[in-house]
C-alpha cells in the first residue's frame, strides 16, 4: 500500500493562526510515503517562520521537504502552481492551509486510485468551526457516474465538487498545463472543466478525508462587511466571458446563461453602491433580484 511517493502540497498565506493544526493532521497520516511541500505566497505574519521550525523538528517522518516562498503575493492560481511544480510524488494532494486532513485520508485515497486506475479523484468533507455543529457537506453522486464528456457540461452549469478534498496524479497534471494562470485568483474550477474536456472523468471516494475550516468571519452577518470579494468576483466574470459563455450556447445552457448575467447585474449593482451587508440599499437590490 505505501509504494507510492505522495505530496502533500499546502498552500499557504497569512496562516500562522492554523497551519500547525493542520501540518499535525499531515504527521499522523497512517500513509508512510509521504513528500510535504508548503507553498506560501508572501504571507506577512509568522506563517514561515513557524512551518520552517515545524520541519525542522518532524523531518524524519517526511521523505523529502520543500517550503517555497514567494517575496511578492502572486496570487492562489500561480501559488499553487509554483507549489504543483516542485512535487516529487506520483500523485498530488493539494490542501489549504487553515483546513485538515483525515487521519486516513493519504492511505484511502492512493488506494482507491490505484485499484481503480484513478487520475482525479475527491472525496468527501466535513465542515468544522469554533462555534459551529461539524457536518457533512453534500455531494451529488450522478455526477461521478458520468462520462467525462458528460462532466464537462454540468459544470458548465454547476461546479459540482469539493476543490478541497482533490487527489490528483501530477503526471495529469502536467499533461494538461496545470492551472490557467489567466484567472489569478480561481485555480480550480478552470481545471474542472480542463481535465472533463480533454476526457479525464472526475472520481469519487464515498468517505470523508478532509475537514474543511469555517471561520467565524464565514459563519456571521454583520451589517458593514463587505458582500462581493471584488477579486475573485473579476476573475470568475471574465473566466464567464473567456471560456465558459460559447461552450454554453453550444449545449444550449440558456437557462444557466440567464442566471450568471442576473447574478453579474445583482454584483455589479452592489459594488456600484457600497458593497456592504445591511446596508439599506444592498437590502433593497436582494429583495429586487431574489424576492
Amino acid at each position: 500500500m505505501n509504494k507510492e511517493l505522495v505530496s502533500v502540497m499546502v498552500l499557504a498565506y497569512n496562516a500562522e493562526k492554523y497551519i500547525t493544526d493542520l501540518l499535525e493532521s499531515i504527521k499522523m497520516q497512517t500513509y508512510q510515503r509521504l513528500e510535504l511541500v508548503v507553498s506560501d505566497d508572501a504571507s506577512t505574519d509568522n506563517t514561515v517562520k513557524i512551518v520552517e521550525e515545524w520541519c525542522q523538528n518532524n523531518k524524519e517522518r517526511f521523505e523529502n521537504m520543500i517550503v517555497r516562498k514567494s517575496k511578492d503575493n502572486q496570487g492562489v492560481t500561480r501559488n499553487v502552481n509554483l507549489g504543483y511544480r516542485e512535487c516529487n510524488g506520483k500523485y498530488i494532494k493539494l490542501i489549504a492551509a487553515d483546513d485538515k486532513l483525515v487521519e486516513d485520508c493519504i492511505e484511502s485515497m492512493v488506494s482507491k486510485a490505484e485499484e481503480e486506475a484513478c487520475n482525479v479523484l475527491f472525496g468527501k468533507m466535513e465542515a468544522f468551526g469554533t462555534n459551529m455543529i461539524k457536518h457533512e457537506y453534500p455531494v451529488n453522486y450522478k455526477f461521478y457516474q458520468m462520462t467525462a464528456r458528460e462532466q464537462y457540461k454540468q459544470l458548465l452549469a454547476v461546479n459540482e465538487v469539493a476543490a478541497p478534498t482533490v487527489f490528483i496524479r501530477k503526471s495529469i497534471l502536467a499533461q494538461n498545463g496545470y492551472c490557467d494562470e489567466r484567472f489569478p485568483f480561481m485555480e480550480d474550477y478552470p481545471l474542472w472543466l480542463k481535465l472533463t474536456k480533454n476526457g479525464e472523468q472526475l472520481k469519487l471516494l464515498d468517505k470523508i478525508v478532509v475537514n474543511y475550516r469555517r471561520t467565524e468571519d464565514s459563519l456571521t452577518t454583520t451589517t458593514g462587511k463587505t458582500i462581493v470579494g471584488k477579486k475573485y468576483f473579476r476573475t470568475y466574470k471574465r473566466f464567464f466571458y473567456q471560456e465558459k459563455l460559447l461552450p454554453m450556447i453550444r449545449y444550449k445552457k440558456y437557462r444557466e446563461i440567464a442566471r450568471e448575467l442576473k447574478e453579474f447585474l445583482y454584483k455589479d449593482l452592489l459594488l456600484l453602491t457600497g458593497n456592504k451587508q445591511g446596508s439599506k440599499v444592498s437590502i433593497k437590490l436582494k429583495k429586487l433580484f431574489y424576492s
